[in-house]
């Protein structure tokens, strides 16, 4: 019996560790890279991970990146991420707003210039659900029925501005 055990325990070692060699290895962190334009956000929805970066770029007029609760939108979340305003003339901006990820958590965002969230529907989801309360779908009709005066605060915290490194989409 002592020789069947001590067998048993020997086999389920190497089993062990033939399957940690199988298991694929954590992916490095990535940057994901969000454009907006006058059409919106783009990607609008995305999935990222805790460790990745949300790298925002505008491509031309006017625009901000802020944060939103879900059930509240076109207003700033407590505590939330908020870029300022980007300004450019019809080129890529100088600069890039850069959120960290450091959880799981469905977070809603918006344009905060005049009209591109309540009439433009300029809304984008991270970690969303395919439907329901935080999915983009829902958040952005709730955007486009929103009433009240869509705040555009004109500090940058959450986030760093940086210039941009070459964008991986356009290489």
């Amino acid at each position: 019996m002592q020789f069947s055990l001590a067998s048993f325990l020997m086999l389920m070692g190497a089993a062990t560790s033939a399957m940690a060699l199988s298991l694929p290895k954590n992916k490095p962190p990535t940057t994901i890279v969000v454009t907006l334009s006058d059409n919106g956000f783009q990607p609008n929805e995305f999935d990222a991970r805790v460790g990745d970066s949300v790298e925002f770029r505008t491509s031309g007029g006017s625009g901000s990146v802020v944060e939103s609760a879900f059930d509240v939108p076109c207003q700033l979340r407590h505590a939330g991420f908020s870029s300022g305003m980007f300004e450019t003339n019809g080129a890529e901006t100088s600069r890039v707003f850069v959120v960290p990820i450091t959880n799981n958590k469905p977070l809603a965002f918006y344009n905060g210039a005049t009209d591109r969230c309540n009439v433009g529907g300029h809304v984008g989801v991270i970690n969303g659900m395919n439907n329901g309360e935080q999915s983009l779908s829902d958040f952005k009709s709730k955007a486009l029925g929103f009433k009240g005066a869509v705040e555009n605060p004109t500090i940058t915290r959450g986030g760093d501005l940086k210039a941009p490194a070459p964008n991986p989409a356009k290489d």
